[in-house]
């Protein structure tokens, strides 16, 4: 059994499914079976299956979203210090250019902070973006010291990760981010095996670049966190299991572990977000298909001991950064952003300035699943949270955890059978 809300998993003893079944009759457990029952009882209410007759839990779901719309509590700061990239991935939805932040872009946004940073501020979660944000480490070197004696001065917790293709990185330059900048984690994109990697993910001059990346990846655990988020398309599907293989025997599970850090596996599909980039329509894997496929690759990068979020995890606050108002991507030239798959070089796309008198206090779209009927009656809006409220561009407006969760329950339920059958072998 899987509980969407609380997010506990659990195999039912006899006795459990017993209780279960009589209290789903409605009153079918007396006080004194209650009494003689009590552990099994409250490891069933602790995992949400069984609930109190007065508890609305669709009602709390939508409030706690709503709730999260308007909180400011939690600053989640996106900033593109750049839009240029070294990188010409063949499916790149940016805007191809080099415009990067200027002098007033940097003295305007740490005049923003103060805006929008205060004492009653909670946490704050930076994310480096781009373009490629490294090619611009003096911007993060400059940018980051006002938000740390902020958080000296307001006391909230701090996050800081990049998203990068890992090509500027050396040693100094990690050095650098893990101290100064306080980067704790990195998230580097694969393409697939070597072949398909370096086709589509070149590096500068045209080079293909997967051996170099290995390397950084492996010098990056000596400093970071690291998510490695596997792109999986129909030019890559029945060759996951290669890369993850490759990775393996690569020795990155045990030199995470080495120096103290996570290395965790994210499986993504390609998505035509934009103009630049619809021919990915083509080798889209079809939305049907994704969540089992996505379950596979899970299952077995589990087996080889990666790190994956097994089960769907209900991130209480986050669910889309586009739907909260305490939420911004600042991009070159001062313009404010929602989602990330808006063209940061088209100002017709931004919802202001950070040189705004009154700052946007918006959510884009003005819809998502609190509004929606069909989503506030479905079993799985606590994890998915409506999927993407502006999926105009998607071919379901629906999750694809409906196809995966299945399967991942399933894999779960095959390594306990395994595990009883190897325990039984060994007695």
């Amino acid at each position: 059994m899987y509980n969407a809300l609380s997010g506990a998993a659990a195999e039912l003893s006899d006795r459990e499914h017993a209780l279960l079944e009589r209290f789903s009759d409605r009153g079918g457990v007396s006080a004194s079976e209650v009494m003689t029952n009590l552990a099994p009882i409250n490891d069933l209410f602790t995992g949400g299956y069984l609930v109190p007759v007065a508890l609305d839990e669709p009602k709390r779901v939508l409030e706690e979203r709503l709730y999260w719309r308007d909180n400011r509590d939690h600053l989640d700061l996106t900033i593109a210090p750049t839009l240029g990239c070294n990188f010409r991935c063949t499916y790149c939805f940016q805007h191809r250019s080099n415009l990067s932040f200027s002098e007033d872009d940097r003295i305007h946004l740490v005049r923003f902070y103060n805006e929008v940073i205060g004492a009653g501020t909670k946490s704050v979660v930076v994310h480096w973006y781009g373009g490629e944000p490294t090619l611009r480490i003096d911007d993060i070197r400059q940018l980051t010291p006002p938000l740390l004696a902020l958080r000296e001065r307001f006391g909230f917790k701090f996050l800081s990760e990049i998203y990068t293709n890992a090509w500027e990185l050396d040693e100094a330059t990690c050095e650098s981010l893990s101290g100064e900048c306080a980067v704790s984690t990195l998230m580097i994109s694969l393409d697939g095996p070597r072949d398909i990697h370096d086709k589509m993910r070149r590096g500068p001059g045209g080079i293909g670049c997967f051996d170099e990346i290995m390397k950084r990846v492996a010098l990056c655990l000596r400093f970071f966190h690291v998510k490695l988020r596997i792109h999986c398309h129909t030019g890559n599907d029945g060759r996951i299991e290669e890369l993850l293989d490759h990775l393996h025997a690569l020795g990155l599970t045990d030199l995470a572990k080495e120096y103290g850090k996570t290395l965790y596996l994210h499986f993504s599909k390609l998505y035509d977000f934009s103009e630049a980039c619809k021919h990915v329509k083509q080798i889209r894997i079809p939305h049907e298909e994704w969540g089992r496929l996505q379950g596979e690759y899970m299952e077995y990068a589990q087996a080889l001991g990666f790190r994956v979020n097994w089960l769907p995890k209900r991130v209480i606050g986050k669910y889309c950064n586009a739907q909260r108002k305490y939420a911004y991507i600042v991009a070159p030239r001062g313009y404010i952003y929602k989602c990330y798959r808006e063209d940061f070089f088209a100002p017709e796309s931004s919802v202001g300035k950070i040189t705004d008198k009154v700052l946007p206090d918006v959510v884009v779209p003005g819809q998502d699943a609190t509004d929606r009927s069909e989503c506030q009656d479905c079993y799985y809006l606590p994890i998915c949270s409506g999927f993407c409220p502006s999926s105009s561009w998607a071919e379901s407006p629906c999750t694809h955890l409906k196809g995966n969760l299945n399967t991942r329950l399933l894999g779960l339920w095959k390594q306990r059978q395994a595990g009883i059958e190897e325990s039984a072998n060994i007695e």
